[in-house]
């Protein structure tokens, strides 16, 4: 062998042996890049797709707190965790023409909704796919075993007892949220706060759970303890259907109060819906008359009117005026009793209803007030007519009052002074026959006694705090003719002899196009007892009712007196108030209230 040759061998070797030294560090330099690119520079969108590929994040629904009667233990609306729903991932999902076929044959449902349901949400981590499932689609849907597809127990609104004081509780949409009464106004109480979970994948694409997987668990509602009675409010409710079937009016109300507290002990209307199936009813179903209609209310409004001139001292209930044989001329105005009628007292001008003697009494107060307008101060700023009473529901109206400006002569107080040309809702007129009923305190209607923590402990609790507006002598006076109207007067079919009603009637004629339907009828009566210290308050309002076959004529005394009573009779009784010519406690205080009669159904 040439010794050369090695020489010239050797540089050659060492070349290649450089070459592959800077062959692998480039190696490990691009491997390092490419490892720096996955775990630095691209690790959040890469964790981001891991996570989309082997993981579903599901909200978990807080449980509605429950709506309670004020006895605390019947439960008025509760949620119930009973229902399943099927949901969806789309970022989870691949093919969303293929999801959409499976999941349409398996709920019963439009191949391109749910299509376009999962692209609505392509960017989202959850959406809907259907509501509460039956028991036999849920199972269709597990067995289709569909990666980011699942199904969840879900929350269910109830009401066990169907349309009763459905107005007052309102109703629950889909998403959760209140949507009308309580369930409305005290949503944010009511609801709680969602929760969220995060479930991995396994191969096969099966949900597992880890408890290493981030999540935060729903926090309950609180509830709502009510003024309402259960045992009443079924009472109103019965008694309610009574007079709708006997009277067929266009709507109906009845509202009872504790006069002592301005608690709302049961709330009522006509027409009215079933809350567990709200979808189905109209508008005027829904609507809730006792606090957003507004209607002139003709007589019942007379001793709210003349309660403040004897509070002036510029009547007393033993004065006589002279009610002029039913017909009276005032500045060019003409006003008529529906009977002739001479001198009667304060006393007797309530309880034979005049329109006359009333306007008197009205006319005399202003003339001694020397146009200081006594009336308007005494309805807007003492009873409040013309702004809403403020009750803790949603869509109280405001009432409607003349023209206060152009109101410079008696001539509007005399309308208004036997419930013309005044609109009020019949929280509002309720609310102001209180302070007459308690001696003289106008307190703001109120529904929820108590908000409750999910645990069960009293966080608020409503304040009873009463305005005086009143003396309490000018209320005793009219207390006294009220009770009059039931014993001898127009109220009579409100007697119920071991209790004393006191109470007043109305009849007005309704205001159609600008005038007055002959036609077209509000019969009411309003009334509190025991008179002397009055325990429960009532209201019941029948708006256009129709003369019956029998001939009996569609007047307050007619239609809505002999509801009252009977009302006043089973819901004084259960109370607890002593019968006055027994002189004994009545019996069924004791023990939990009766369910109402709609329970079951």
């Amino acid at each position: 062998m040439d010794p050369a040759s090695d020489f010239t061998r050797i540089p050659l070797l060492a070349r290649r042996g450089r070459v592959a030294v800077f062959g692998v560090l480039g190696f490990f330099l691009l491997l390092a890049g490419r490892l720096f690119s996955l775990q630095v520079v691209q690790h959040e969108a890469l964790a981001e797709r891991l996570a989309d590929q082997s993981a579903d994040t599901v909200t978990l629904k807080a449980e509605r707190g429950a709506i309670l009667a004020r006895d605390g233990s019947t439960a008025l609306a509760v949620t119930r965790m009973e229902a399943y729903s099927v949901y969806a991932n789309p970022r989870a999902i691949s093919d969303f023409a293929a999801t959409a076929r499976r999941l349409a044959g398996a709920l019963g449902l439009s191949e391109p909704a749910v299509l376009a349901t999962l692209v609505a949400h392509r960017d989202k981590y959850f959406c809907w796919v259907k509501r509460r499932v039956t028991r036999q689609e849920e199972e269709a849907v597990d067995a289709l075993e569909m990666r980011g597809v699942g199904v969840l127990r879900d929350a269910r609104r109830e009401y066990p007892y169907g349309d009763f004081a459905t107005h007052l509780l309102g109703f629950v949409g889909n998403d959760g949220a209140g949507l009308d009464g309580l369930e409305l106004k005290f949503n944010a109480h009511l609801r709680g706060e969602a929760g969220e979970r995060t479930f991995g994948r396994d191969a096969a694409g099966r949900r597992i759970f880890d408890p290493d997987y981030p999540g935060r668990d729903a926090v309950p509602g609180g509830s709502l303890v009510l003024a309402l009675d259960a045992y009443v409010q079924s009472v109103v409710e019965e008694e309610l259907n009574r007079l709708c079937e006997e009277w067929n009016p266009v709507s109906a109300t009845i509202l009872a109060m504790d006069p002592r507290t301005g608690g709302v002990l049961a709330m009522a209307n006509r027409p009215s819906f079933d809350p567990n199936r709200f979808g189905a009813a109209t508008a005027e179903q829904r609507r809730n008359h006792a606090i957003a209609d507004q209607y002139e209310m003709g007589s019942i409004f007379k001793p709210l009117t003349i309660v403040g001139a004897v509070d002036a001292g510029a009547a007393r209930m033993t004065d006589l005026y002279n009610c002029s044989g039913g017909a009276w001329s005032y500045s060019g105005r003409r006003i008529t009793d529906v009977h002739g009628y001479g001198s009667l007292c304060v006393t007797d001008i309530i309880v034979k209803s005049s329109n006359i003697g009333t306007a008197k009494i009205i006319v005399h107060w202003d003339e001694q007030s020397h146009g200081s307008r006594p009336l308007i101060q005494l309805l807007t700023e003492r009873y409040g007519f013309g702004r809403p009473t403020g009750i803790d529901l949603p869509g109280e109206g405001r009432g409607l009052l003349p023209n206060l400006r152009g109101w410079k002569t008696s001539q509007e107080s005399i309308s208004v002074s036997f419930g013309h040309g005044i609109s009020v809702t019949p929280a509002q007129v309720l609310a102001g026959m209180n302070a007459i009923a308690n001696g003289g305190l106008w307190h703001v209607p109120y529904v929820v006694a108590e908000m409750r923590s999910p645990g069960g402990e009293t966080v608020a609790r409503h304040a009873v705090e009463g305005r005086r507006i009143l003396k309490s002598e000018a209320c005793a006076g009219v207390r006294e003719a009220m009770r009059q109207v039931v014993l001898r007067g127009t109220g009579k079919k409100a007697d119920i002899k071991v209790y004393a009603v006191a109470g007043k009637t109305g009849t007005a004629e309704k205001v159609v196009n600008g005038g007055y339907a002959k036609d077209k009828n509000v019969s009411s009566f309003i009334c509190f007892a025991p008179a002397e210290d009055p325990v429960l308050s009532l209201l019941v309002v029948a708006d256009e009712v129709r003369q019956r076959p029998d001939g009996l004529k569609p007047y307050g005394g007619n239609v809505s007196a002999p509801v009252a009573g009977r009302i006043m009779l089973r819901a004084l009784t259960w109370l607890g108030v002593a019968r006055e010519r027994e002189g004994q406690p009545a019996a069924g205080r004791e023990g939990s209230p009766p369910v109402p009669p709609q329970a079951g159904d």
